[in-house]
């Protein structure tokens, strides 16, 4: 931890400034331009002072500031923009004939159910003719177009304080205290924090994203001998996050039944997979305290030519969550019903072949179709595996509180060493120790299929069979719960400690030529560093610590006004010693003579689901290494060139342990007790576990030339030609890159996986300047001599290439395969030419079909296309002002993305969605002119 701020002198000194970005200055956002919305807000006041100074000359010093920032903004790429996918065919008639005639045209095979009563007072029905209190429809109108774009303004507020303290006790010692307090409130139109939010959310339903954070530091410097110093530093942080959700309607006002509706009265949230979401998201309703305590001390010793440190640093943590984690619910419509249902699938069910509407138009927007007849259930319970329902149901009973702790700490010893007057070395050894997570009652569960298969067995079929078991399942050692049938591990945080984090670092500088102008580098480091605790506290909301569960109501007979399970009401652990909850036989029989699973709720069986931390990770670690040379080859100007790379090893990623063996298929490694949905985008709900497994590799070339200040000059140009590669990246999602999913492919080998890191930035170019313009006026007039001296002109321009994507196969709750190429054609599917022409066809969408068959997970690589390069300009024009010496005023006008420069994202790559090959975003706002004036003294 560390606080780097100003300190008092002896002399009083301070400034204060202003920042303004108004509407009326700033362009229009490419896509809401393009869809005929106006400019939208962009307003933000900036605005602070600073003060420092004497209490006691030459002993006692003070410094603080204070900033206050107010915004209101409706152009933000993340919270506030939100593009869509609508069904063309709804329109603002949304009189029950209006929706009958659509549902008729969609389903034709099930006009009994459309033309009845109970669908005229269904709840899809009245969620159609729903509105908010503006007026707007809770489920968008397509009005005949496929794709379209809202916008949910979102406000911010913040106050920040610092205040340093300084005391030179006498000339060996000098104490020193730093206090920063920070407050922040964001009402986001679109909630994506905390980790959470929902894909293609529209407005409707913002949320409060309140951040507080105090950091307190403090160091005592000690001149022990002139050759001899220490430095003693304490740091404590606080981060207090929350989450409060907006609920402008009751999900009772829709005629939906909940398990938790008497402490959790609102809607649940609707996700139509690749259209478009509404209501909120399952995480928005959240608690969390962070905490972390630093105590370093450093000893400081020069002997000759050698330059020595030694110290210690000891760091523990404490993370506190309370999420009422899908506590009002979530309705999922992937479109895997309604297509199964228009080829026929169910046809000995009484579902023939054409029941849904399956034409050209209709089939993107096949999740709208489902929802249109969810509620029909016409025998569906006796199709095995439950993937063919309708929609998939998630709910808990919130109050998932946890207390997490870690501890962590540090050894190192650091030489320079001045060999000669040509050679200087850099040696080090540091020692790291990772302290593994744990929580205080032992509330987090993991599971080790190696553990279940060994106990269990594996069947003809493939499939290890949990009935009668909870096999594979551990909680931790110091559980205080007590969970009947699950195995308490020896460990509170699943894994071993590493105790064998030593890491060396060498570095070097060399001057082969007489010259001081021509410098040879060179360097070499190992280092590690922890996980974070995402998959610890993921792992609090998993079975059997807390019920959060997947639910098939159609499956179960519960339709629309019934969608959620029957879960327990206690905000608690499972109680796995409840004979009707695990009966270790069928949910319909008798209970065995052996409890455990399968997972039954009102004599229905629902799946298990958890993300789950490994049992044996390792510490992650980087070997980085660099060579190179600096050489002054004109005056002020000097040339840079180096290679620079790295090798990192037990890196973390995700498997679904449970993926059916073939995409979209209903035969699975662990059957249908566990959770059977593989799509990355819901791991919250399958069964995920962490591994420490993955490698990675970076190797770049790097060039920059500087020139130091000269004449009124500064510049830098910098160009990096490099290559990330890896085995996982993180999971790319429309809410950013999530680190606690597993990547698309085969979950058993990951086969494939090792290709182009998702990050992947292949070339970069950056250039900066700062330029004092020359003096135009040498007179006595005063007003002159202001207005034509002390100006500056700066800018910096970024050019780089787009980021590389994978094609994907469908959206089924049991996919999660890449796509596969199509039999005809040749190529990746890329294709050249003017971004802003290919925007609704940015590759060859043609090349791509979903994958199918046993063992197919696509025969598309993964990130085997590059998205659009990407290039912005700020320029900022600065005038001074000084009065005497004490005084100096600062005018400045800064442009960002000066010649509005639309950087388009990457495009939909979900092969058969409506978004498919089209580019519906920006990575970038628009021109946005900034005014501040400064005043130092």
């Amino acid at each position: 931890m560390a606080a780097i701020t100003k300190s008092g002198t002896n002399e009083f000194h301070g400034n204060a400034y202003f920042f303004l970005r108004d509407q009326a200055l700033n362009a229009n956002n490419f896509f809401l331009k393009r869809g005929g919305i106006p400019r939208q807000a962009n307003n933000r006041k900036q605005y602070g002072g600073t003060i420092g100074g004497p209490i006691v000359k030459n002993r006692l010093f003070f410094f603080g500031s204070y900033q206050g920032t107010r915004e209101t903004n409706g152009t933000s790429t993340n919270n506030s923009i939100a593009p869509f996918n609508p069904a063309p065919d709804l329109t603002d008639d949304r009189s029950l004939t209006a929706i009958r005639a659509i549902a008729l045209s969609r389903a034709p095979g099930f006009a009994s159910f459309i033309n009845s009563a109970a669908f005229a007072t269904s709840p899809q029905v009245r969620l159609l003719q729903g509105r908010y209190p503006n007026g707007q429809f809770l489920i968008p109108s397509g009005n005949g177009r496929t794709t379209g774009v809202q916008v949910a303004e979102s406000t911010f507020r913040e106050e920040q304080f610092n205040t340093n303290g300084d005391w030179q006790i006498n000339d060996n010692n000098r104490v020193s205290g730093k206090f920063f307090f920070a407050n922040n409130t964001v009402q986001q139109g679109l909630f994506r924090q905390f980790g959470g939010g929902n894909a293609l959310q529209l407005p409707g339903y913002p949320v409060d994203a309140i951040t507080n954070n105090r950091v307190t530091t403090a160091s005592w410097t000690s001149i022990i001998t002139p050759t001899l110093i220490n430095e003693f530093r304490f740091g404590y942080n606080r981060l207090i996050t929350q989450g409060k959700p907006t609920e402008p309607f009751r999900a009772a006002d829709f005629g939906i039944n909940s398990p938790s509706s008497a402490r959790f009265p609102g809607l649940p949230g609707f996700v139509f997979s690749n259209m478009f979401s509404v209501g909120p998201a399952t995480t928005s309703d959240s608690f969390n305290t962070t905490e972390g305590w630093t105590f370093n001390n450093t000893l400081s010793l020069t002997a000759g030519a050698h330059s020595m440190k030694f110290g210690g640093e000891v760091r523990p943590y404490r993370q506190r969550v309370f999420f009422n984690v899908g506590a009002r619910g979530l309705l999922q419509f992937t479109g895997g019903f309604a297509n199964a249902a228009g080829l026929g699938a169910f046809a000995a069910l009484g579902i023939p072949p054409g029941s849904v509407n399956r034409a050209p138009q209709f089939l993107p927007t096949l999740p709208f179709t489902e929802f249109l007849i969810t509620g029909v259930n016409p025998g569906l319970s006796s199709v095995a595996g439950g993937l063919t329902s309708p929609f998939l149901s998630v709910i808990s009973p919130g109050g998932a509180k946890r207390d997490f702790r870690a501890n962590d700490f540090t050894l190192f010893f650091q030489d320079d060493w001045k060999v000669n007057s040509r050679l200087t070395l850099n040696l080090g050894l540091r020692y790291d120790y990772f302290g593994p997570f744990y929580e205080v009652d032992g509330l987090m569960a993991t599971f080790d299929e190696a553990v279940a298969r060994s106990v269990v067995g594996t069947g003809a079929n493939g499939v290890s069979n949990l009935a009668g078991t909870f096999a594979g399942f551990f909680v931790p050692s110091n559980n205080r719960v007590g969970l009947p049938g699950i195995t308490r591990d020896s460990r509170r945080g699943f894994t071993e400690s590493d105790w064998n984090n030593f890491a060396p670092r060498i570095g070097l500088a060399f001057k082969p030529l007489s010259t001081d102008r021509f410098v040879v580098r060179a360097g070499y480091g190992l280092y590690y560093d922890r996980f974070n605790a995402r998959t610890v506290i993921n792992s609090s909301f998993s079975f059997p610590v807390f019920p959060l569960v997947p639910f098939f109501p159609a499956v179960a007979g519960g339709g629309f006004a019934n969608p959620f399970a029957p879960i327990p009401s206690a905000q608690g652990p499972i109680d796995t010693g409840n004979p009707s909850f695990f009966p270790g036989t069928s949910c319909t029989g008798a209970p065995g003579t052996n409890r455990g699973l399968p997972f039954c709720l009102g004599g229905r069986q629902v799946a298990v689901q958890g993300i789950y931390p490994g049992r044996n990770l390792r510490t992650p670690y980087v070997q980085q290494y660099s060579l190179g040379f600096q050489w002054e080859f004109i005056k002020d100007t000097q040339l840079e060139v180096s290679y620079v790379g790295s090798q990192t090893r037990k890196l973390q990623r995700f498997k679904n342990v449970n993926q059916p063996f073939a995409p979209g298929g209903t035969v699975s490694p662990f059957g249908t007790i566990l959770s059977q949905i593989t799509q990355p985008s819901l791991n919250s709900f399958s069964v995920t576990v962490q591994e420490s497994s993955a490698v990675a590799s970076y190797n770049s070339l790097q060039a920059t030339v500087t020139r130091r200040l000269s004449k009124g000059l500064q510049a830098l140009v910098s160009y990096t030609w490099a290559h990330a590669i890896d085995e996982y990246s993180g999971q790319l999602s429309s809410l950013g890159t999530s680190d606690v999913s597993p990547d698309f492919g085969d979950q058993a080998t990951f086969r494939g996986n090792r290709a182009t890191a998702d990050f992947d930035r292949r070339q970069r170019l950056v250039v900066s300047f700062v330029y004092d313009l020359p003096k135009l006026y040498d007179g006595d007039n005063f007003a002159l001599k202001a207005l034509a001296n002390n100006w500056q002109l700066s800018g910096v321009s970024i050019v780089q290439t787009g980021l590389p994507f994978t094609v994907v196969s469908s959206t089924g709750l049991s996919d999660g395969a890449r796509a596969s190429y199509a039999p005809a054609g040749q190529g990746n599917g890329s294709l050249s030419g003017d971004v802003r022409r290919r925007l609704d066809r940015y590759f060859d969408t043609s090349r791509f079909v979903p994958s199918t068959g046993v063992g197919n997970f696509g025969t598309v690589g993964r990130n085997t296309l590059r998205g659009p390069a990407q290039c912005n300009t700020d320029f900022s024009v600065v005038k001074f002002l000084v009065f005497r010496e004490r005084y100096r005023a600062e005018f400045r006008t800064e442009f960002f993305n000066i010649f509005n420069q639309t950087n388009f994202a990457n495009p939909g790559n979900v092969v058969g969605t409506p978004n498919f090959g089209r580019i519906l975003e920006a990575t970038t706002g628009p021109r946005i002119v900034q005014f501040a004036f400064k005043f130092a003294f």
